[in-house]
């Protein structure tokens, strides 16, 4: 299950992502942001995942990045902080990573939701 809230605040989204998650559940995360046009252009997000258990597969980020690079075109950019508590979803981070090729998108991986909301709010 995924759940995704926007802190007007903190210029953050918040999704949450517990249970098993499936591919087609990354896409639909990803449609919602692209189908949310009152988010911010310059977004940040903040990604925990650390009660989910992934179940797609390493075939399956292509499909993902395919999704995400469409999410970029409505964005000046994308700042997202992941949280794992699984090294696959920590595995998957770096590879996305090295299959992304757009300067306006930053994912980076950790552990805690203190490191990853510093690092949101003193990137950009």
């Amino acid at each position: 299950m995924i759940e995704n809230k926007y802190n007007e605040e903190e210029h953050i989204l918040y999704v949450t992502i517990t249970g098993e998650v499936q591919l087609q559940d990354m896409l639909d995360a990803l449609g919602f942001i692209i189908s949310s046009p009152e988010l911010p252009r310059n977004l940040k997000i903040l990604e925990n995942a650390t009660n989910a258990k992934i179940v797609f597969k390493v075939e399956d980020l292509e499909l993902i990045v395919e999704k995400l690079n469409e999410c970029l075109l409505d964005f000046d950019s994308i700042q997202h902080a992941v949280i794992h508590s699984q090294p696959i979803g920590s595995a998957f981070v770096i590879i996305i990573t090295k299959m992304i090729h757009h300067s306006g998108y930053v994912l980076k991986d950790f552990s805690t939701e203190t490191a990853a909301k510093s690092w949101l709010k003193n990137h950009y």
